[in-house]
């Protein structure tokens, strides 16, 4: 990725916004450090801007995008649900969760989030052919077609789409990132469809009882 040049005196300008707690701001200076490769100076900004502003969704965006130039997956599948979490329609937020779970080989949730994606981009080539399954067959669709696929992820959108990624691992990770209430959300969705799930229980007795002090 190419690295973006800012000028001292330009920089000195967003740095001097920043400290007027401008939202846009934080963000567009941490994802510019992200950009030179300085990612723990980036990592500060963007946390830092975070704390005053936790439900700008382009924040945890750029956190998201600063983890995985580190390498560090799952972390920025959280900060990428919390984007999603602050602005349900964040089509970015949903193209990246729906391609980590694809690479992680979760083809039946990716495929579900990639739905999500195409209810509001019908022409998402990538979602389209990753629901189709075959991208042979994508590579002819019309634009009536892939309106048609939309809509149809559409209207059943209640039935595929999950409230959130569902796995316990995510649940802990949440938990020991102090993003209790999603932890307690992904453990609820668990057991109701597993009412068996001991990992998922023990977790929220977890919670539970550390609510409880």
């Amino acid at each position: 990725m190419p690295r973006i040049k800012l000028s001292k005196p330009a920089e000195k300008d967003l740095e001097q916004s920043l400290r007027e707690g401008l939202p846009l701001t934080f963000a567009r200076l941490a994802d510019l450090f992200r950009q030179r490769g300085q990612l723990q100076k980036a990592e500060e900004v963007c946390r830092d801007g975070l704390e005053t502003f936790p439900t700008y969704g382009t924040g945890h965006i750029v956190l998201a995008d600063i983890e995985m130039d580190k390498g560090e997956t799952e972390k920025a599948l959280v900060q990428y649900h919390m984007a999603l979490k602050c602005e349900p329609d964040n089509l970015r937020a949903l193209k990246m969760i729906a391609d980590l779970h694809w690479q992680a080989e979760a083809f039946s949730l990716a495929k579900s989030y990639y739905k999500q994606v195409l209810r509001r981009d019908h022409h998402c080539q990538t979602a389209l052919d990753r629901v189709k399954g075959k991208a042979s067959l994508v590579k002819d669709e019309t634009t009536k077609e892939a309106e048609s696929l939309a809509n149809e992820s559409n209207r059943q959108a209640t039935e595929s789409e999950p409230k959130m990624f569902g796995t316990v691992t995510l649940a802990r990770l949440y938990a020991r990132q102090g993003h209790v209430d999603l932890a307690r959300e992904i453990c609820l969705s668990i057991v109701e469809n597993d009412p068996f799930d001991t990992d998922a229980r023990k977790i929220l007795d977890e919670i539970n009882a550390t609510a409880k002090g």
